[in-house]
């Protein structure tokens, strides 16, 4: 309840205010100069000299000037900054009269000497000094202790924001480590002082705002709902959009973008351009007048009579850097259905507009569809015979080699998928690839429940449901599996696991032949370290045994004939032929495993030996897993919408390419390869309000947990001792107790480097060996 803190002032909000119309006025700030004028009237009105006010100090509106106070029009009180009370009392000719002497305060005394009049000066105005310096401290403390709990709460807003909206790791780093999140508390400090904000939004803050919108719009309105509406409204975020233009065909802007980054970098600019289609809804839309929807190649929609062609796919172009860390649209084209003679036109205008804005085009990834190898064809590439393949072609502006590439995600998923078709296949010796041993591998597995160390499951097995997934593709085709049919073939001598070695052999190739098309550290080893001058000779000299092993795979055909004869019965005969699975209907992913590997010796030849663009080849930049990220942001901002129409796939363009543009203002035009809980305001513990009150003491909560400590270790001993017994017992399989002793070898293993007790460690290894784990051990890391 306010009152008046004047003496002989009995006015309060409770019995005066709504009667006389009476306000309350709080005392100015520390930092507001009329501050002390207020509290010196006070201290006089009171006779106390050490009195300050606190937070609850009012001074009613009987103690001030009527020139001082003014209304709103909503009917509010309020005080000029410079108002100050003053005494209604006081004669009204003091003014008039001429002071002849300095004010005396009222401790000072008529009888002091002038000595001690001074020294009590002195005093108080020291004490006045060290009170507003005190009270700025406490201020400076207060702002500080505000921007700690203001930092800890955006960053737990980031990490709130990632598991309520599922972002991604790529999208949490940006925002924490690119976007300067203070400028929202700036601009919320600025609101509340009622100062006004500033229309224009700094760089920072729209970078921020730019990038949450763009990994999360349902993550932004979050946000901006929480910090009282600070962030721009989505129409600001859709005028900052339509900077670019975003219609189908090559994207200016993109192009723009890559002179002026050519222009400042020392280095050449050396891409891999990727294009892929993407699917959308044939949908026909009236937007601002215009019809959209249709056909388009840059030009605009052809209209006809009654022959305008819905698009049902976007085709889009990007380049990836082979030497820095980024990736970039650069148009697409709405089509459906497109020949390979106007994608080649495509491809070739393409590397022409890149070579005009000083970008060097290496090669070209693609996946394995039938009219992407003819467009290659046409450009200059011969794949017709496997045994001699060219591919690559002269740069239309330069002439210089430019190598293609099937995808090799697409690749390994289509080798799968041939395998599983034919069931049987041929080597060059004639040994049997049998896809049966995976399916008896899967149903061992299942049926003991345990696995030797792989990830085969039920869905690598039968993954017609699932084709699309690429790590089911590649965790059936690895080497896991393979020592896994060789630890039953060879160690269990199951029968149904016999002549294994060829099926073994597959896996293998296949599985070190991504390895090598996946490669993406230098740090790495084996086939998954980039090629360089170090290893070039020995992955070569691998890719050209694959090459090898892939012409003289054969399937077998069965030809059943029928031949009727006059007055017998028609005889049937059964005739079985050879024919290599590189000239089967089921080829495409062979010839793209052929392809990749005569591209990646002429690249490497090219760009490494030749040209010297680079010292290494991260065969990962050279994948389309780029195109297909950039094809999930585009299906997130429809709310994951596999199917979006023309509309709103021009406007997630739009929006991906504008936070493109925004990075490569900040950050040097830099995307990196990789793609909320409730926010807690206080860090104590959140008890139950069952808990007691009552709480144990130290000591006495000490000795609780040493004893529960005593009895878990007692119950897990002897548990142990149960489990062993139960082991040593029980006529387990032979393949479980390799599993079991595998398992266990790791545990000890890591338990050996942690316990410190050289008699534990003896006893510890004693009992370890009662395991079987020697046999998977040596098969597992057999290289």
């Amino acid at each position: 309840m306010p009152w008046c803190v004047l003496r002989y002032c009995s006015n309060n909000s409770r019995n005066t205010a709504k009667c006389k119309g009476i306000t309350f006025h709080r005392f100015p700030r520390p930092s507001n100069d009329k501050r002390e004028k207020w509290i010196k009237f006070v201290q006089n009105n009171r006779c106390e000299e050490t009195w300050l006010p606190s937070d609850h100090s009012y001074i009613c509106s009987l103690h001030f000037r009527e020139d001082d106070k003014y209304i709103t029009k909503g009917g509010r009180h309020f005080l000029k900054k410079s108002a100050v009370p003053y005494d209604e009392q006081e004669v009204s000719a003091h003014g008039a009269i001429e002071s002849i002497s300095e004010p005396v305060s009222e401790s000072e005394s008529i009888f002091d000497s002038p000595r001690k009049i001074i020294l009590k000066r002195q005093i108080r105005n020291l004490t006045s000094a060290k009170k507003r310096i005190t009270d700025k401290f406490k201020n400076v403390q207060r702002q500080n202790r505000n921007l700690k709990k203001k930092y800890e709460s955006l960053n737990l807003l980031v990490k709130s924001l990632k598991t309520k909206f599922q972002l991604g790791a790529l999208a949490e780093n940006n925002l924490l480590a690119k976007a300067e999140l203070v400028e929202i508390y700036k601009r919320m400090m600025k609101s509340k002082k009622n100062s006004k904000c500033s229309l224009k939004f700094s760089p920072v803050l729209r970078k921020f705002a730019l990038t949450l919108h763009y990994y999360s719009p349902a993550a932004y309105k979050y946000v901006r709902d929480i910090y009282g509406n600070m962030l721009p409204h989505t129409r600001t975020l859709s005028r900052w959009y339509g900077t670019i233009d975003g219609e189908s065909g090559f994207t200016n802007e993109s192009f723009e973008a890559l002179k002026k980054k050519s222009t400042k970098s020392q280095q050449p600019l050396i891409c891999n351009l990727v294009f892929d289609e993407m699917a959308i809804r044939r949908q026909m839309l009236f937007h601002k007048h215009r019809k959209l929807g249709a056909v388009n190649f840059g030009a605009g929609p052809q209209v006809g009579d009654e022959d305008d062609q819905v698009a049902s796919q976007a085709l889009v172009f990007m380049l990836v850097s082979l030497t820095e860390n980024w990736k970039l649209p650069v148009g697409y084209f709405l089509i459906s259905g497109i020949t390979a003679e106007t994608k080649a036109n495509l491809i070739t205008t393409c590397l022409h507009k890149c070579h005009d804005a000083g970008v060097t085009v290496v090669s070209m990834t693609f996946d394995g569809c039938p009219a992407n190898l003819s467009a290659a064809e046409i450009l200059g590439c011969k794949l017709t015979n496997p045994n001699s393949f060219v591919t690559h072609f002269p740069h239309p502006s330069t002439q210089d080699k430019v190598c293609i590439f099937l995808d090799p995600c697409h690749v390994i998923k289509l080798i799968r998928n041939s395998f599983e078709n034919k069931r049987l296949l041929f080597d060059q010796n004639g040994k049997k690839i049998k896809w049966q041993l995976l399916i008896n591998l899967n149903k061992l597995q299942m049926k003991d429940g345990l696995r030797f160390a792989n990830k085969l499951t039920p869905r690598h097995v039968y993954f017609r449901n699932q084709i699309m997934k690429v790590r089911l593709a590649t965790q059936l085709l690895s080497k896991s599996v393979s020592k896994a049919l060789q630890l039953c073939d060879e160690e269990l001598k199951y029968s149904q696991f016999a002549d294994s070695s060829a099926t073994i052999l597959f896996l293998e190739t296949f599985n070190d032949f991504f390895d090598t098309m996946n490669s993406r550290k230098c740090y790495f080893y084996g086939f998954k370290r980039p090629i360089d001058a170090i290893n070039n000779s020995e992955v070569f000299s691998f890719l050209t045994k694959i090459k090898k092993y892939i012409l003289n795979l054969e399937f077998h055909i069965k030809c059943r004939r029928i031949v009727k004869r006059k007055d017998l019965d028609p005889r049937i005969t059964l005739s079985i032929s050879k024919k290599k699975i590189v000239d089967s209907a089921n080829k495409t992913g062979f010839i793209g495993a052929l392809i990749c590997i005569e591209s990646l010796k002429t690249l490497y030849q090219h760009v490494v030996e030749e040209k010297k663009y680079m010292t290494y080849i991260s065969t990962y930049r050279l994948s389309q897993d780029h195109i297909e990220l950039f094809f999930g942001v585009i299906r997130k901002h429809g709310g994951y919408n596999n199917n979006p129409n023309v509309l709103q796939f021009r406007a997630a363009y739009k929006k991906t390419l504008n936070h493109l543009e925004l990075r490569s203002s900040f950050t040097g035009n830099c995307i990196p390869l990789d793609n909320m809980n409730i926010l807690c305001n206080s860090s104590t513990d959140v008890i139950n309000s069952t808990t007691p009150l009552n709480r144990h003491d130290n000591e006495e909560y000490e000795v609780l947990t040493a004893t529960s400590c005593l009895e878990s270790d007692i119950e897990a001993e002897h548990n142990c001792n149960i489990f062993s017994d139960t082991l040593s017992s029980q006529q387990i399989p032979f393949g479980s107790q390799l599993i079991v002793g595998y398992i266990s070898g790791y545990i000890a293993r890591n338990l050996t480097k942690s316990l410190k007790c050289e008699t534990v460690l003896i006893e510890f290894h004693a009992r370890r060996l009662r395991i079987w784990r020697d046999d998977v051990t040596r098969l597992i890391n057999k290289d």
